[in-house]
């Protein structure tokens, strides 16, 4: 009996990490599903197909995916081997497959479309259908293989082992596709410049240009919100409000660009970063400004203004490129993204998020100023602590682009800073105006009012397919009542306006909104992920991430809007 103890343990003793080799391999496999699938895969495919909404490129991302990957394995691994009992282990084992089979489940075949994520509150009831089946897969995901495991442990065990190797060899497979790709990939508009906050508010104390761009200000909006209040009834003097105003583009990143340059994007077989570089290329407003005597500053986001050049915008300066300045708040924002993307429809709600709150993590290292970013809240404190300066050497045109009524609201209506859905449409919407307001105010202080042009104008509306945009215009030397002018006009008449400020002869840029008659005329909208619920049976609109439209009536008259096929290039 002595002797078979001793053999007993002898057979011990040749294997003593025995249990280590079997805890690898019974953790490893869906650790490394994970790990590949939420770790790897998702946010490396979800960025690069992204890619131009970036101004950063995947190779400046990556490093930071790593580090995430490094320290979630050696967690995930740590916790398979701290959990010592084998039962627990593969309950473990088999936890850790079934969350891992329901993200990838769930961002490969159950999320609706969402459309873009632009900062609006996404309404989660219509998707209550999609809320029921998605627990009832995710329950399915995660309660199987653990009941499987008490039911048939040796199957339960190959099919956690032998699935989980085979999903990864799958995404890995994908992912080199995706990586591909990634040195091909555009960011958002390859920007190699940024524009700064350098002479915020420096105008002329001869002529001045200066246009407050209200991010959404949907006529609606501002007639519900600024037009009947009569606490701006002086404000709003000498100006005339054109309420019939299509702005031809939406979103922004389109809007911008055809309000600069009177182009619009016709052509899907175009990449659209090519058609926005190309058309700040064949711009002429700001080179004939600059052949005027015009300092021209644009406080927008860089990607915006792709395609202008430094010669061209005072305040753009080159960089070699745009840095991560934050690596843990865009590494978070890049892991919120992943989650939207990978969670269940029923706690999506709790890592919704805006796409542009990448950008408060992304900028130049410039020792003398800052980056523009998209905060109002910043804009309204520098004007406080600076003021208008004046300059007798140029002409000044200055281009500020505020937030506005975009979601999600975070300003108030003093312009500070209010935690994000504490403040309203309406609180931010007077916000920005009490920083417009209080600018002409000064302007009139310092005797800059007279000889200035002011406008102030949205990018584009939000009812329907984003068309009713608010413009309003004070023209330089001219005193009289609020007005309005029903004139079906759009951006390219407000760009035509500019140019007629400066030129005696502006009719390359066509109308100035002045000179549009009252008779109907045919006006176009491009746009970008909208629509879909307007037209949801028009192919037209549905196959495309881009649409279009011609309005013939009013801009608010959707009974007299066609969908143009994109094989029509018309503008």
């Amino acid at each position: 009996m002595e002797e078979n103890n001793h053999r007993k343990v002898r057979r011990q003793g040749k294997h003593p990490f025995k249990w280590i080799f079997k805890r690898v391999d019974l953790v490893l496999p869906p650790v490394l599903f994970f790990i590949i699938t939420f770790g790897i895969y998702m946010p490396c495919s979800l960025f690069i197909g992204n890619s131009t909404e970036f101004v950063i490129r995947f190779q400046q991302v990556y490093p930071l995916i790593i580090n995430v990957v490094l320290v979630a394995f050696a967690v995930l691994m740590a916790t398979g081997f701290i959990l010592v009992p084998e039962k627990i282990a593969r309950i473990y084992a088999a936890l850790v497959f079934g969350i891992t089979l329901g993200l990838y489940i769930q961002g490969n075949f159950m999320n609706p479309d969402f459309g873009q994520l632009n900062g609006s509150e996404i309404d989660w009831s219509k998707y209550n259908g999609y809320k029921i089946i998605g627990i009832l897969v995710w329950a399915l995901c995660v309660i199987v293989p653990i009941v499987l495991l008490f039911v048939k442990k040796r199957l339960a065990g190959r099919i956690i082992k032998w699935g989980s190797y085979l999903f990864c060899a799958m995404q890995v497979v994908a992912l080199v596709s995706v990586l591909m790709t990634a040195s091909g990939a555009k960011a958002k508009g390859d920007c190699s410049y940024a524009l700064l906050r350098k002479d915020e508010f420096e105008y002329s104390s001869n002529e001045n240009i200066v246009v407050f761009l209200v991010d959404t200000l949907d006529k609606y909006y501002y007639e519900e919100i600024i037009e009947s209040d009569p606490a701006y009834e002086d404000q709003l003097q000498n100006f005339t409000y054109y309420d019939n105003c299509i702005t031809g583009a939406s979103p922004t990143v389109a809007a911008i660009p055809l309000f600069f340059t009177g182009k619009m994007y016709n052509d899907l077989s175009v990449e659209f970063s090519d058609y926005q570089e190309q058309a700040y290329k064949e711009n002429t407003l700001f080179r004939d400004m600059k052949d005027n005597n015009y300092k021209v500053n644009l406080f927008t986001e860089s990607g915006y203004a792709n395609g202008a050049t430094p010669e061209e915008v005072d305040n753009m300066k080159g960089y070699d490129k745009f840095e991560i300045t934050d690596k843990a708040g865009f590494t978070k924002c890049l892991y919120k993204f992943t989650s939207f993307y990978a969670m269940p429809i029923v706690l999506k709600q709790y890592f919704w998020f805006y796409s542009e709150d990448f950008d408060q993590y992304v900028g130049v290292i410039d020792q003398d100023y800052e980056a523009v970013t998209f905060d109002d809240a910043k804009l309204y404190q520098d004007f406080k602590e600076q003021g208008i300066t004046l300059t007798d050497d140029q002409n000044v045109f200055t281009f500020y682009h505020l937030k506005g009524c975009h979601e999600p609201y975070d300003v108030d209506e003093n312009m500070n800073h209010v935690p994000t859905g504490s403040s309203t449409l309406e609180k931010q919407t007077k916000g920005c105006f009490k920083f417009i307001f209080e600018c002409i105010d000064e302007m009139k202080q310092n005797g800059t009012y007279d000889n200035s042009t002011i406008i102030i104008t949205a990018d584009h509306g939000q009812k329907d397919v984003y068309q009713s945009g608010t413009v309003l215009v004070k023209n330089r030397g001219e005193e009289k009542e609020y007005t309005t002018n029903s004139a079906p006009v759009m951006f390219k008449n407000v760009r035509a306006t500019i140019a007629s400020q400066f030129l005696d002869d502006h009719e390359s840029y066509g109308e100035a909104l002045e000179e549009v008659s009252d008779e109907p005329r045919e006006r176009l909208q491009t746009v970008h992920q909208i629509g879909k619920d307007v037209f949801p049976n028009d192919p037209e609109v549905t196959k495309h991430d881009f649409a279009r439209f011609a309005f013939t009536g009013d801009s608010k008259d959707m009974s007299k809007v066609t969908v143009i096929p994109w094989h029509d290039a018309r503008e």
